[in-house]
């Protein structure tokens, strides 16, 4: 399956819930926020969203400091 994730193509073996595919590049889902298709995905479904072929996604990363 093809992704697009920050502007980058990515391929990916199986069809993963976004919060597979976040822990797979070791993003914990409780310091980003992710766009799918240009819609903001709630985190409490990252679990149950299942991601689909040439799906586009925009993940930002929060930063803890000051």
């Amino acid at each position: 399956m093809q992704l697009i994730v920050n502007g980058e193509e990515r391929q990916v073996e199986d069809t993963p819930t976004l919060g597979e595919f976040l822990a797979l590049c070791a993003l914990p889902s409780k310091m980003v926020v992710v766009e799918r298709n240009g819609e903001i995905v709630p985190r409490e479904k990252y679990d149950v969203t299942m991601l689909a072929n040439n799906d586009v996604l925009e993940i930002v990363q929060m930063m803890a400091g000051g």
